[in-house]
């Protein structure tokens, strides 16, 4: 939450009965930052993620995957994280023994179970382990990028929630992003900020692109 936002919790915190005020003050006690939200699931989703994260209470949930199929999955929540346009949930799944990372709004009617757990050592650097998971999730529209510059100096200019940067030599490094449409995918190129190449995109992807960029193109156009 920026400090605005923070200083507002802040003060309704001392104005709302013990009982709200436990619930409302969740999201905030558990949240780690990765970006500006741009959009988010549904509230009451959030609200009782957050609280099973800060009572470090198991959770229960149907989750969707990219390929729609959904299972049920019993977690020890950890943190919360906004990246670009999303939300995702970092826990210890149960099941698989293994961390692993959800996207939030793919995450149906979660149940806390009453469970209580010792909170696990988290993977080592949470926001690096977060992005590279979040980077390296599936999506429709896959692409890598070589930069014109080096990975510190792309890290200064490229939003983090557009992708992972990998350092190649001392004036070039690559870039991985990725989007579930051409349209997201071309508005991610479009604030990079340093000038770069496709690294062996596919047809149907540079297709996509281009329908993309001739609509943009047309809207751009001076009245004749």
């Amino acid at each position: 939450l920026d400090d605005t936002a923070a200083r507002l919790l802040a003060k309704l915190d001392q104005l709302l009965p013990a009982r709200l005020r436990k619930r409302a003050s969740a999201l905030h006690a558990v949240m780690l930052s990765l970006g500006e939200p741009q959009s988010r699931p549904a509230a009451e989703v959030l609200t009782r993620t957050a609280a099973a994260c800060r009572d470090h209470e198991c959770l229960q949930f149907r989750y969707r995957n990219h390929q729609n199929r959904t299972s049920l999955r019993d977690v020890e929540p950890l943190r919360l994280a906004n990246y670009g346009r999303r939300w995702y949930l970092a826990a210890w799944d149960r099941a698989r023994a293994d961390w692993r990372t959800f996207r939030v709004d793919r995450m149906e009617a979660p149940l806390a179970t009453g469970k209580r757990f010792v909170p696990r050592e988290p993977p080592e650097g949470l926001s690096q382990y977060l992005l590279k998971a979040i980077s390296h999730a599936p999506h429709e529209q896959l692409l890598r990028l070589r930069l014109n510059s080096s990975a510190e100096q792309a890290a200064q200019c490229v939003p983090r929630w557009v992708g992972t940067i990998e350092a190649v030599d001392a004036d070039h490094c690559m870039l991985t992003t990725g989007a579930d449409s051409p349209e997201f995918l071309l508005a991610q190129l479009a604030v990079v900020g340093v000038d770069f190449e496709l690294d062996d995109p596919p047809a149907q992807m540079l297709q996509g692109l281009h329908a993309a960029l001739a609509r943009l193109n047309r809207a751009l156009m001076p009245m004749s």
